[in-house]
Protein backbone atom coordinates (compact mmCIF):
# COMPACT_ATOMS: atom_id res chain seq x y z
CA UNK A 1 0.00 0.00 0.00
CA UNK A 2 3.07 2.56 1.10
CA UNK A 3 4.82 1.63 -2.49
CA UNK A 4 1.72 2.05 -4.09
CA UNK A 5 1.07 5.78 -2.59
CA UNK A 6 4.96 6.05 -3.18
CA UNK A 7 4.65 5.25 -6.72
CA UNK A 8 1.54 7.58 -7.50
CA UNK A 9 3.09 10.25 -5.52
CA UNK A 10 6.10 9.74 -8.18
CA UNK A 11 3.90 10.05 -11.19
CA UNK A 12 2.04 12.74 -10.17
CA UNK A 13 5.29 14.57 -9.44
CA UNK A 14 6.69 13.74 -12.95
CA UNK A 15 3.31 15.06 -14.46
CA UNK A 16 3.36 18.53 -12.63
CA UNK A 17 6.78 18.75 -13.66
CA UNK A 18 6.08 18.24 -17.21
CA UNK A 19 3.36 20.41 -17.18
CA UNK A 20 4.62 23.43 -15.86
CA UNK A 21 7.78 22.82 -18.38
CA UNK A 22 5.10 23.31 -20.80
CA UNK A 23 3.29 26.34 -19.65
CA UNK A 24 7.22 28.34 -19.32
CA UNK A 25 7.79 26.76 -22.88
CA UNK A 26 4.89 28.01 -24.25
CA UNK A 27 5.61 31.48 -22.61
CA UNK A 28 9.02 31.27 -24.05
CA UNK A 29 7.10 30.17 -27.66
CA UNK A 30 4.72 33.67 -27.14
CA UNK A 31 7.79 35.77 -26.35
CA UNK A 32 9.70 34.66 -29.49
CA UNK A 33 6.30 34.61 -31.81
CA UNK A 34 4.88 37.35 -31.24
CA UNK A 35 8.11 39.29 -31.42
CA UNK A 36 8.97 37.96 -34.40
CA UNK A 37 5.37 39.06 -35.56
CA UNK A 38 6.18 42.57 -34.85
CA UNK A 39 9.47 42.69 -36.27
CA UNK A 40 7.81 41.11 -39.33
CA UNK A 41 5.24 43.72 -39.44
CA UNK A 42 7.40 46.46 -38.60
CA UNK A 43 10.59 45.72 -40.73
CA UNK A 44 9.17 43.69 -43.59
CA UNK A 45 5.49 45.87 -43.55
CA UNK A 46 6.02 49.46 -42.96
CA UNK A 47 10.02 50.24 -43.02
CA UNK A 48 10.43 48.42 -46.78
CA UNK A 49 7.43 49.76 -47.68
CA UNK A 50 8.91 53.34 -47.11
CA UNK A 51 12.69 52.31 -48.63
CA UNK A 52 11.11 51.28 -51.57
CA UNK A 53 9.75 54.40 -52.16
CA UNK A 54 12.98 56.25 -51.12
CA UNK A 55 12.21 57.77 -47.65
CA UNK A 56 13.83 57.96 -45.06
CA UNK A 57 13.92 55.86 -42.15
CA UNK A 58 14.79 57.46 -38.56
CA UNK A 59 13.94 54.73 -36.18
CA UNK A 60 12.46 50.92 -35.89
CA UNK A 61 11.08 50.16 -32.41
CA UNK A 62 10.17 46.65 -31.09
CA UNK A 63 8.80 46.32 -27.90
CA UNK A 64 8.89 43.53 -25.25
CA UNK A 65 5.18 42.35 -25.08
CA UNK A 66 3.52 44.73 -27.12
CA UNK A 67 3.53 46.61 -30.25
CA UNK A 68 6.01 48.64 -32.36
CA UNK A 69 6.82 51.75 -33.94
CA UNK A 70 8.45 52.68 -37.52
CA UNK A 71 9.82 56.72 -38.17
CA UNK A 72 10.03 57.65 -40.97
CA UNK A 73 9.61 60.82 -43.98
CA UNK A 74 6.95 58.69 -45.43
CA UNK A 75 4.63 60.83 -47.24
CA UNK A 76 2.95 60.98 -50.91
CA UNK A 77 0.24 62.79 -52.91
CA UNK A 78 -0.70 59.16 -54.39
CA UNK A 79 -3.76 57.77 -52.38
CA UNK A 80 -2.51 54.19 -53.31
CA UNK A 81 0.78 54.69 -51.54
CA UNK A 82 -0.20 55.71 -48.46
CA UNK A 83 -2.63 52.96 -48.39
CA UNK A 84 0.35 50.57 -49.06
CA UNK A 85 2.57 52.40 -46.38
CA UNK A 86 -0.48 51.79 -43.87
CA UNK A 87 -1.76 48.48 -44.80
CA UNK A 88 1.74 46.93 -44.90
CA UNK A 89 2.36 45.69 -41.67
CA UNK A 90 -1.02 44.01 -41.37
CA UNK A 91 -0.99 42.33 -44.72
CA UNK A 92 2.29 40.91 -44.24
CA UNK A 93 1.44 39.36 -41.13
CA UNK A 94 -1.47 38.38 -42.94
CA UNK A 95 0.57 36.71 -45.66
CA UNK A 96 3.35 35.09 -43.07
CA UNK A 97 0.07 33.33 -41.66
CA UNK A 98 -0.89 32.16 -45.04
CA UNK A 99 2.77 30.94 -46.29
CA UNK A 100 3.01 29.17 -42.34
CA UNK A 101 -0.39 27.61 -43.09
CA UNK A 102 0.53 26.13 -46.57
CA UNK A 103 4.18 25.12 -45.46
CA UNK A 104 2.10 22.58 -42.46
CA UNK A 105 -0.02 21.52 -45.50
CA UNK A 106 2.78 20.61 -47.46
CA UNK A 107 5.59 19.83 -45.21
CA UNK A 108 5.61 16.91 -43.17
CA UNK A 109 6.39 18.07 -39.33
CA UNK A 110 9.80 16.55 -38.13
CA UNK A 111 10.99 18.88 -35.76
CA UNK A 112 7.99 19.33 -32.41
CA UNK A 113 9.63 23.04 -30.65
CA UNK A 114 9.49 24.56 -34.82
CA UNK A 115 6.26 23.36 -35.30
CA UNK A 116 5.03 24.64 -31.88
CA UNK A 117 7.09 28.08 -32.57
CA UNK A 118 5.44 28.26 -36.28
CA UNK A 119 1.63 27.49 -35.39
CA UNK A 120 1.61 30.26 -32.52
CA UNK A 121 3.53 32.60 -35.08
CA UNK A 122 0.56 31.86 -37.34
CA UNK A 123 -1.84 32.62 -34.62
CA UNK A 124 -0.14 35.66 -33.65
CA UNK A 125 -0.19 37.02 -37.68
CA UNK A 126 -3.48 35.60 -38.76
CA UNK A 127 -5.43 36.89 -35.35
CA UNK A 128 -3.28 39.95 -34.46
CA UNK A 129 -3.06 41.27 -38.12
CA UNK A 130 -7.55 41.48 -38.35
CA UNK A 131 -7.84 42.36 -34.41
CA UNK A 132 -5.75 45.33 -35.60
CA UNK A 133 -8.07 45.90 -39.15
CA UNK A 134 -11.20 45.57 -37.15
CA UNK A 135 -10.28 47.77 -33.74
CA UNK A 136 -8.59 50.27 -35.71
CA UNK A 137 -11.16 51.45 -38.19
CA UNK A 138 -13.53 51.31 -35.57
CA UNK A 139 -11.96 53.77 -33.02
CA UNK A 140 -10.08 54.81 -36.36
CA UNK A 141 -7.12 54.64 -34.56
CA UNK A 142 -3.60 53.00 -35.85
CA UNK A 143 -2.49 51.91 -39.16
CA UNK A 144 -6.00 51.29 -40.55
CA UNK A 145 -6.88 55.20 -40.59
CA UNK A 146 -3.40 57.01 -41.08
CA UNK A 147 -3.76 56.41 -45.13
CA UNK A 148 -6.22 59.92 -44.85
CA UNK A 149 -7.45 62.40 -43.17
CA UNK A 150 -10.83 61.95 -43.62
CA UNK A 151 -11.99 58.92 -43.36
CA UNK A 152 -14.95 57.82 -46.51
CA UNK A 153 -18.40 57.11 -44.64
CA UNK A 154 -18.48 53.35 -46.01
CA UNK A 155 -15.11 52.63 -44.96
CA UNK A 156 -15.90 53.66 -40.92
CA UNK A 157 -18.00 50.34 -41.23
CA UNK A 158 -15.30 47.97 -42.75
CA UNK A 159 -14.61 46.58 -39.18
CA UNK A 160 -18.22 44.63 -39.26
CA UNK A 161 -17.53 42.24 -42.11
CA UNK A 162 -13.60 42.18 -40.90
CA UNK A 163 -15.44 41.03 -37.72
CA UNK A 164 -17.73 38.38 -39.31
CA UNK A 165 -14.38 36.58 -40.36
CA UNK A 166 -12.72 36.19 -36.72
CA UNK A 167 -14.72 32.95 -35.76
CA UNK A 168 -13.09 31.14 -38.94
CA UNK A 169 -9.86 32.48 -38.87
CA UNK A 170 -9.23 31.51 -35.31
CA UNK A 171 -10.72 28.00 -36.04
CA UNK A 172 -8.88 27.48 -38.43
CA UNK A 173 -5.24 29.00 -36.61
CA UNK A 174 -6.24 27.16 -33.09
CA UNK A 175 -6.19 23.91 -35.78
CA UNK A 176 -3.30 24.27 -37.09
CA UNK A 177 -1.95 24.50 -33.39
CA UNK A 178 -3.96 21.24 -31.88
CA UNK A 179 -2.15 19.40 -34.52
CA UNK A 180 0.88 20.07 -33.45
CA UNK A 181 -0.33 19.62 -29.88
CA UNK A 182 -1.44 16.09 -30.31
CA UNK A 183 1.85 15.40 -31.10
CA UNK A 184 2.96 16.53 -27.25
CA UNK A 185 -0.24 15.20 -25.17
CA UNK A 186 -2.38 12.96 -27.23
CA UNK A 187 -6.28 13.46 -26.52
CA UNK A 188 -9.16 11.35 -27.06
CA UNK A 189 -12.53 14.02 -26.36
CA UNK A 190 -13.03 17.21 -26.72
CA UNK A 191 -13.16 17.90 -23.11
CA UNK A 192 -9.86 16.23 -22.55
CA UNK A 193 -8.56 18.56 -25.73
CA UNK A 194 -10.25 21.71 -23.72
CA UNK A 195 -8.31 20.75 -20.40
CA UNK A 196 -4.53 20.42 -22.46
CA UNK A 197 -5.50 23.12 -24.29
CA UNK A 198 -6.39 25.54 -21.26
CA UNK A 199 -2.80 24.57 -19.69
CA UNK A 200 -0.84 24.60 -22.99
CA UNK A 201 -2.10 27.56 -24.31
CA UNK A 202 -4.47 29.17 -22.39
CA UNK A 203 -2.56 29.55 -19.02
CA UNK A 204 0.75 30.88 -21.19
CA UNK A 205 -1.49 33.62 -22.49
CA UNK A 206 -2.78 34.92 -19.09
CA UNK A 207 0.84 34.81 -17.87
CA UNK A 208 2.00 36.67 -21.33
CA UNK A 209 -1.18 39.25 -20.59
CA UNK A 210 0.01 39.79 -17.07
CA UNK A 211 3.88 40.95 -18.45
CA UNK A 212 2.08 42.91 -20.31
CA UNK A 213 0.55 44.78 -18.07
CA UNK A 214 3.00 44.28 -15.62
CA UNK A 215 5.83 46.55 -17.64
CA UNK A 216 3.31 48.85 -19.40
CA UNK A 217 3.28 48.01 -22.61
CA UNK A 218 0.67 49.07 -25.49
CA UNK A 219 -0.57 48.18 -28.73
CA UNK A 220 -3.52 49.14 -30.92
CA UNK A 221 -5.92 46.75 -29.58
CA UNK A 222 -5.55 47.72 -25.79
CA UNK A 223 -5.26 51.73 -26.32
CA UNK A 224 -7.56 52.20 -29.20
CA UNK A 225 -10.67 53.00 -26.94
CA UNK A 226 -8.61 55.04 -24.49
CA UNK A 227 -7.26 56.80 -27.72
CA UNK A 228 -10.61 57.38 -29.06
CA UNK A 229 -11.81 58.74 -25.40
CA UNK A 230 -8.92 61.07 -25.59
CA UNK A 231 -9.32 62.39 -28.73
CA UNK A 232 -13.27 63.03 -27.91
CA UNK A 233 -12.19 64.85 -24.70
CA UNK A 234 -9.92 67.01 -26.93
CA UNK A 235 -12.30 68.00 -29.64
CA UNK A 236 -15.28 68.85 -26.83
CA UNK A 237 -11.85 70.99 -24.98
CA UNK A 238 -11.05 72.67 -28.12
CA UNK A 239 -14.97 73.81 -29.14
CA UNK A 240 -15.48 75.17 -25.25
CA UNK A 241 -12.65 77.26 -25.60
CA UNK A 242 -13.83 78.79 -29.12
CA UNK A 243 -16.66 79.59 -27.10
CA UNK A 244 -15.29 81.25 -24.64
CA UNK A 245 -13.13 82.97 -26.85
CA UNK A 246 -17.10 84.06 -28.77
CA UNK A 247 -17.76 85.57 -25.52
CA UNK A 248 -14.91 87.47 -24.78
CA UNK A 249 -14.78 89.16 -27.74
CA UNK A 250 -18.51 89.77 -27.37
CA UNK A 251 -18.54 91.04 -24.29
CA UNK A 252 -14.94 92.94 -24.70
CA UNK A 253 -15.21 94.36 -28.38
CA UNK A 254 -11.03 96.52 -28.38
CA UNK A 255 -9.70 93.20 -26.55
CA UNK A 256 -6.81 92.32 -28.18
CA UNK A 257 -5.30 88.45 -29.26
CA UNK A 258 -2.63 88.79 -26.97
CA UNK A 259 -5.08 89.74 -23.96
CA UNK A 260 -7.35 87.28 -25.46
CA UNK A 261 -4.82 84.21 -25.27
CA UNK A 262 -4.03 85.70 -21.43
CA UNK A 263 -7.79 85.51 -20.86
CA UNK A 264 -7.76 81.87 -21.69
CA UNK A 265 -5.11 81.03 -19.93
CA UNK A 266 -6.65 82.31 -17.05
CA UNK A 267 -9.96 80.37 -17.58
CA UNK A 268 -10.37 76.50 -16.23
CA UNK A 269 -12.25 74.31 -19.06
CA UNK A 270 -13.63 71.20 -17.85
CA UNK A 271 -15.14 68.75 -19.64
CA UNK A 272 -17.34 65.99 -17.73
CA UNK A 273 -17.36 62.37 -18.58
CA UNK A 274 -21.04 62.28 -19.08
CA UNK A 275 -20.01 64.88 -22.38
CA UNK A 276 -17.67 62.24 -24.30
CA UNK A 277 -19.03 60.40 -26.17
CA UNK A 278 -18.83 56.61 -25.64
CA UNK A 279 -18.75 53.43 -28.11
CA UNK A 280 -18.81 49.61 -27.10
CA UNK A 281 -16.48 48.08 -26.02
CA UNK A 282 -16.01 46.19 -29.25
CA UNK A 283 -13.05 43.71 -28.03
CA UNK A 284 -15.35 42.21 -25.71
CA UNK A 285 -17.31 40.56 -28.73
CA UNK A 286 -14.07 40.15 -30.72
CA UNK A 287 -12.29 37.91 -28.03
CA UNK A 288 -15.77 35.92 -27.61
CA UNK A 289 -15.81 35.52 -31.40
CA UNK A 290 -12.04 34.54 -31.44
CA UNK A 291 -12.91 32.13 -28.39
CA UNK A 292 -16.15 30.54 -29.73
CA UNK A 293 -14.10 29.57 -33.35
CA UNK A 294 -11.07 27.99 -31.05
CA UNK A 295 -13.38 26.51 -29.12
CA UNK A 296 -15.63 24.91 -31.99
CA UNK A 297 -11.90 24.01 -33.44
CA UNK A 298 -11.19 22.20 -30.01
CA UNK A 299 -14.46 19.76 -30.14
CA UNK A 300 -14.48 19.85 -34.06
CA UNK A 301 -10.69 18.08 -34.27
CA UNK A 302 -9.99 14.81 -35.56
CA UNK A 303 -6.50 13.80 -34.20
CA UNK A 304 -5.18 11.41 -37.29
CA UNK A 305 -4.99 7.78 -36.66
CA UNK A 306 -1.43 8.06 -37.84
CA UNK A 307 -0.35 11.26 -35.97
CA UNK A 308 3.94 10.68 -36.21
CA UNK A 309 4.85 11.13 -32.25
CA UNK A 310 8.35 12.13 -33.38
CA UNK A 311 9.17 14.61 -30.17
CA UNK A 312 6.64 14.05 -28.06
CA UNK A 313 8.93 13.13 -25.17
CA UNK A 314 11.77 15.19 -26.12
CA UNK A 315 12.24 17.84 -23.49
CA UNK A 316 16.02 18.05 -24.14
CA UNK A 317 15.73 20.98 -25.81
CA UNK A 318 13.29 23.11 -24.12
CA UNK A 319 15.58 25.31 -22.16
CA UNK A 320 17.06 26.33 -25.73
CA UNK A 321 14.08 28.03 -26.02
CA UNK A 322 13.43 29.68 -22.82
CA UNK A 323 16.78 31.14 -22.82
CA UNK A 324 16.24 32.05 -26.23
CA UNK A 325 13.62 34.18 -25.04
CA UNK A 326 15.14 35.46 -22.44
CA UNK A 327 18.32 36.47 -24.77
CA UNK A 328 15.42 38.34 -26.88
CA UNK A 329 13.81 40.18 -24.02
CA UNK A 330 17.20 41.41 -22.42
CA UNK A 331 17.84 42.29 -25.73
CA UNK A 332 15.31 44.65 -26.37
CA UNK A 333 15.36 45.98 -23.22
CA UNK A 334 19.15 46.30 -23.18
CA UNK A 335 18.19 48.93 -26.25
CA UNK A 336 14.98 49.93 -25.35
CA UNK A 337 13.40 48.17 -28.11
CA UNK A 338 15.50 50.46 -30.71
CA UNK A 339 16.73 47.96 -33.35
CA UNK A 340 17.25 50.28 -36.06
CA UNK A 341 19.85 52.32 -35.71
CA UNK A 342 21.14 49.61 -33.23
CA UNK A 343 21.67 51.38 -29.55
CA UNK A 344 23.08 48.72 -27.48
Amino acid sequence: MIEDQAANDATFSKKSVKAILIIILMVSMLVLSTRLTTFIHEVFGHALVAYLFDFSIHKIDISLFGGGYVSSDFHSKSILKNILFSYSGILINILTAIIIFIYFKKVKIQNIFISLFLSLTLLASLNGGIAYIILGIYYEYGDPVTWTSILPAWYTWCWLPTLCFTPFSSYLSTRVYLTIQEKIISTTTGMNRLKTTLITLGIPIIIYVLLFFTFNQHTVSTDAAQQYHSREKEKITIRKIKEVEEKIKLSKPNITKKQIKEELKNTSIIVAEKEIPTKFPLIIILIFLYFTGGLISIFKFQPSSNLNKTGQGDFNGIFKYILLAIAVLVLLYSTHGQIYPFNF
